[in-house]
């Protein structure tokens, strides 16, 4: 799986996704943040932005539909997204 943003394949977590739905997969993970310099990084003094739901487009509509893997951003701004097998 590539994953050109970042984020691994755990492989036991990989496998658990393969079984449950019979495809493989692994894990895009991120940060959600207030980018005030607006230069696409995390830098000092950003911080992260809780409860933002991040999902995986699959047919690149730019709308969260069902069957799409989502997840929300914890306290912190960091997220870990289930992903089917694919670019992202």
């Amino acid at each position: 799986v590539e994953f050109p943003l970042g984020g691994f394949v755990d492989s036991g977590a990989a496998m658990a996704f393969g079984l449950s739905t019979g495809m493989r997969g692994g894990f895009v993970t991120g940060t959600t943040f207030n980018d005030v310099n607006r230069d696409g990084r995390l830098n000092n003094g950003e911080l992260g932005i809780s409860s933002q739901l991040v999902y995986a487009d699959y047919n690149n509509n730019t709308r969260l539909d069902e069957g799409e893997p989502r997840t929300f951003s914890d306290s912190s701004g960091n997220y870990r997204l289930t992903v089917a097998p694919g670019r992202w």
